[in-house]
């Protein structure tokens, strides 16, 4: 074979292009770090005030090479501007660095309580590498070493929160190695700027009637194309996240990390990928969100609505949405002792919507509540089977003064034992909060093919009746499909009542969620010796009847009693 037959590896026609495109316009454009030296000087371009780019003085102090896996980082020192007073700042990231003329990468590092405005670059030719494959999407841990260059504390602005959910966000974000600050507002002036190099950039997670949103600076333009931050904001790989003009309207100087104070301008495109040399995205591109509606009803027909639109990302959305909604609800309520009914939607592409009622109760049930619907969006985000396409969420809550609370205190019958084909009666006796004690009724039928012997009625709500569940059918709970999955959902019972069953001892198998009930003991056997994984087990119990028993209370508790079945029954003389 000819060397020129041979076909080049699988993978290797991508870089190689990239190569030799980089390479041609590398000497025009951009400077490498191997043509640095100690002592050349240049310029960068940030932002210090309003939305202006300014530039400020840089002059190399060295290269480290290698100093992370394939990277090489440019140090330099910084003068100019406030700089020596405030020494390098947070959200100068991305600020891009010029020897020459030529472009040589972005303000990216930074070392905490130093004494002079030292900073570590990225190298331009690390921030337009093609991004390596294998990034799962999962949330990194922030740094909090001292003696090596760290990535530039990204501050995330905070906008319309109330202070409970500041102290829940504020952990999060330093915990991904962010800077969380109070924002000045949204919208706020300059609108009409045209993103360019050295200009503030803001990365939304949260818009609406509250905001959430992370700033940098762009280091490069290409057509369509910008680069940013010159370092990872989550480093989770593809995104679709909306970015923004960026108003200065001051600086901090601190000795720990000097920071701007910001607020969000015109929408200017999307980010589409997140690495750790930095984000990229597209100018004039739409970002894909998740609208998030929250109503709250008061008695007289008042309402208060809220509207939030958040990121669609599974590590993200979920925590986004508790925000928000929380936010909304404790906007509204506080803390007061207080019931809450709540209607929520969740809308799916190519699904039928999830719909829940439920009722939560207490001192602060706003927190209860935003947790139940972000629990539901996380299942959704992060199920194994296929990616969820959530389009909107709705909640509805209505509010109800005081609390309303009971608890199920006993279960009795009308008769212990009966025939199949029988009917008995249930009754629940309930202990409300502060009230009466107060009871319902249940009508309970016997099958007539149930069998005779010892069956059991349960009554119970929420995690008394899913322990139950469990007990029966250790599986569940495990779905094998997406449609499986929006199934167990939809039958997941709200905390406003109690479940009534009937349950009988005889055994079953449980095969990728179906249940196989009344087999014959030789096919049940057969099942046995033969089971996998995957979710197969034996079933202990067959359900002959289920009934809800909706209450305008949260109830707690729950309460078995025994049933004898015999075919036949003395009668009285």
């Amino acid at each position: 074979m000819k060397l020129s037959d041979r076909k080049p590896p699988k993978g290797f026609l991508f870089p190689l292009l990239f190569f030799l495109l980089f390479s041609l316009v590398r000497g025009e454009e951009f400077m490498a770090p191997d043509q640095l030296r100690p002592g050349m000087k240049g310029i960068g371009r940030t932002v210090f005030k309003g939305m202006k780019v300014e530039e400020f003085g840089v002059e190399i102090l060295g290269v480290l090479r290698r100093w992370r896996p394939k990277g090489d980082l440019i140090l330099a020192k910084l003068t100019g501007g406030p700089l020596e007073k405030t020494g390098v700042i947070a959200g100068m990231s991305g600020s891009p660095v010029y020897i020459q003329g030529k472009l040589i990468g972005a303000i990216a590092y930074a070392w905490p309580f130093a004494t002079e405005p030292i900073a570590g670059i990225t190298p331009i030719q690390e921030i337009l590498k093609p991004p390596e494959r294998g990034m799962d999407g999962s949330l990194p841990q922030g740094s909090d070493g001292t003696s090596h260059p760290t990535p530039l504390a990204t501050p995330v602005m905070l906008s319309g929160f109330c202070s409970q959910v500041l102290e829940e966000i504020a952990p999060f974000l330093e915990e991904l190695g962010c800077l969380p600050l109070l924002s000045e507002g949204q919208g706020i002036g300059g609108q009409s700027a045209k993103p360019m190099p050295g200009s503030a950039i803001g990365v939304q997670l949260v818009r609406g009637d509250a905001e959430v949103i992370a700033v940098g600076t762009i280091t490069y333009i290409n057509g369509n194309q910008v680069y940013a931050f010159g370092h990872s904001f989550l480093n989770v790989g593809g995104v679709d996240l909306p970015f923004t003009g960026v108003y200065v309207h001051s600086i901090l100087p601190s000795q720990v990390i000097s920071f701007r104070f910001t607020s969000s301008a015109a929408t200017w495109g999307k980010i589409i990928m997140d690495t750790d040399a930095g984000i990229s995205g597209l100018i004039e591109a739409k970002a894909s969100l998740i609208p998030l509606e929250v109503e709250v009803d008061f008695p007289g027909g008042e309402a208060e609505n809220y509207r939030f639109e958040v990121v669609d990302h599974k590590s993200l959305t979920a925590q986004l949405i508790r925000w928000s909604s929380l936010n909304a609800l404790l906007s509204s309520l506080g803390n007061r002792e207080t019931t809450l009914r709540v209607s929520s939607q969740v809308y799916l592409q190519g699904f039928p919507p999830l719909e829940r009622e439920d009722l939560f109760t207490g001192t602060a049930p706003s927190f209860p509540l935003a947790s139940k619907i972000a629990d539901l969006v996380d299942k959704l985000e992060n199920n194994e089977f296929e990616r969820a396409q959530i389009k909107q969420v709705c909640l509805k809550v209505k509010v109800i003064e005081g609390r309303r609370s009971a608890t199920l205190r006993g279960l009795r019958l009308s008769r212990d034992i009966t025939t199949p084909g029988g009917r008995i009666k249930a009754t629940l006796i309930f202990q409300p909060y502060g009230g009466t004690p107060f009871e319902k009724e249940v009508e309970v039928p016997i099958p007539p093919t149930a069998p005779e012997g010892l069956l059991w009625i349960k009554a119970g709500a929420g995690e008394c009746m899913e322990g139950w569940e469990r007990e029966r059918n250790p599986n569940y709970a495990i779905p094998h499909s997406f449609s499986q999955l929006l199934d167990l959902i939809r039958a997941q019972r709200g905390n406003d009542g109690v479940e009534v069953e009937l349950v009988s001892p005889e055994p079953g198998y449980s095969v990728k969620g179906r249940e196989l009930l009344s087999l014959p003991p030789s096919a049940l056997a057969v099942m046995r010796s033969t089971s996998g994984d995957g979710g197969d087990g034996l079933i202990k119990g067959k359900k002959l009847f289920e009934h809800w028993l909706g209450l305008d209370y949260s109830v707690s508790g729950c309460r078995s009693v025994p049933l004898k079945i015999k075919k036949f029954l003395r009668s009285r003389r």
